[in-house]
């Protein structure tokens, strides 16, 4: 388990790394991660020594699958399995698993109960043709491949790095999404920068499920946006307008405070609209249809943390 310290990462380095907890062989490492159960620890800005409700947690697995042991016998055509045994090894291991677990678990609970905040994703500190980091990436509406990778742009908003959604043919009615991970919140605001190219982009925000969310995507050729509320699957449009795209990047910024939602694009008016049934939600980078795109400075700003 590693733990990043915010402050490191905006400043381009890699991070401090601690581990957490007893020393685990390569072998019993390796089991963990097989189960899921050393995922990443993220601290956000400016923790306190012993503040475990700004630790967030990755993949918990709340139940603890046995490791057992059986072995089977052939008498007269009947099969019998003993009773289990465990070794002294899995003893150790699944005593081990137990506390881990049980940390995670508290871990869990306490971010949930804390109050969400700010989070700032310049990509700077992901390795080079690797998925974001604190990301799940998903495909909305119709099924298509999609391929995030962060990359060393040419021209990025904010060097070195930026996001891209690299495969070039989707389908018009497939949404690609990068969705960060625990970030969920009703009102607040959520901006990208956006570099001029092909194909449509923008955000998906209040994501309770993949059949409800809002979008807001902008054709990055003509400067056409669309906010579009998907309710249990069926889509609404609920507001329009047209971007400026002919800098370099462009910032896209939406702000909701209850039913009311307004984007701006590089801070002049996009468009504003009115929804029926808010509800908390995540939120994520997102591309839909042919052309490849390209992200940088992705920020989670919650109403509560200003």
């Amino acid at each position: 388990m590693r733990v990043e310290l915010d402050s490191d990462l905006a400043r381009g380095r890699s991070g401090i790394g601690e581990i957490l907890g007893p020393p685990f062989d390569p072998k019993a490492e390796e089991v963990f991660r097989h189960r899921r159960l050393l995922a990443p620890l993220e601290v956000r800005d400016r923790p306190k020594p012993v503040d475990v409700a700004a630790i967030e947690n990755e993949h918990v697995s709340v139940l603890l699958p046995a490791i057992v042991r059986r072995s089977i016998h052939h008498d007269g055509g009947n099969i019998t399995r003993n009773r289990r045994i465990f070794s002294r090894w899995e003893r150790s291991m699944s005593r081990r698993l137990a506390l881990l677990t049980a940390f995670l678990v508290a871990s869990w609970a306490a971010a949930q109960s804390a109050a969400p905040r700010r989070i700032r994703n310049h990509f700077d500190s992901d390795a080079h043709l690797s998925p974001p980091a604190f990301f799940e990436l998903v495909v909305l509406g119709a099924p298509a491949a999609a391929d995030w990778k962060v990359v060393a742009g040419r021209n990025p908003y904010s060097s070195p790095n930026e996001l891209m959604q690299v495969v070039e043919g989707r389908p018009s009615d497939s949404i690609a999404v990068a969705v960060r991970r625990n970030a969920v919140f009703r009102d607040g605001t959520w901006s990208v920068a956006i570099e001029k190219g092909s194909g449509r982009a923008g955000l998906v925000f209040r994501m309770v499920d993949p059949k409800n969310f809002c979008v807001l995507l902008i054709d990055l050729l003509t400067g056409d946006a669309r906010l579009i509320d998907y309710e249990g699957g069926k889509a609404k449009e609920l507001a329009s307008g047209r971007a400026n795209t002919a800098n370099p990047w462009g910032i896209l910024s939406i702000t909701a405070q209850g039913k009311k939602i307004r984007a701006t694009w590089d801070e002049k008016p996009l468009l504003e609209a009115t929804t029926s049934n808010p509800a908390a939600g995540g939120a994520g980078v997102a591309t839909a249809g042919p052309g490849v795109v390209a992200f940088d400075e992705f920020v989670l700003d919650p109403a509560g943390d200003r």
